[in-house]
């Protein structure tokens, strides 16, 4: 015998789906980034177009990707990622995954990474890789500061 559900519990579940609806989890909103699909913004440095000058020097990279929200809850929020990746190393792992307050804004993560990158290997590292991780980072921020613009004048 089938039960015949009551029709304030169907009103319940269809309220609660459209709040869910507008109110996506963290999970949710980190699920549409891909920073290494679309390689917009990344710092790093390949071995591959330098043979003769560096043949030893192998690759990395930090690529980086976010996207910004409007809570209804929680207000403006920046969901963010990090994915490094090392041809040479054999890997490639999503090293940061985050979902901050638009006031804790990821600024400068190009250059935070690029220094990382300086640290573990400063001798790969060109100065045109580093002129291209700040230009990076320079069109990082400018991106971010523009999508927190945007969604901040739709409140």
């Amino acid at each position: 015998m089938s039960r015949i559900e009551c029709p304030s519990e169907a009103w319940d579940r269809h309220c609660e789906q459209e709040e869910r609806a507008h109110c996506p989890t963290d999970s949710e909103m980190l699920a549409g980034l891909d920073a290494y699909g679309h390689l917009t913004w990344v710092v790093g440095f390949t071995g591959e177009f330098d043979e003769d000058e560096a043949p030893d020097r192998g690759d990395w990279l930090a690529c980086f990707d976010f996207k910004v929200f409007q809570h209804p809850d929680r207000g403006v929020l920046v969901a963010y990622h990090t994915v490094v990746d090392s041809d040479s190393g054999g890997f490639i792992d999503t090293i940061e995954a985050h979902v901050v307050e638009a006031a804790k804004a990821p600024f400068d993560l190009p250059s935070y990474w690029l220094s990382i990158g300086l640290d573990v290997d400063p001798d790969s590292w060109t100065e045109e890789d580093i002129k291209e991780a700040e230009k990076a980072n320079t069109a990082w921020n400018a991106d971010l500061r523009r999508a927190l613009a945007s969604t901040n004048s739709l409140d």
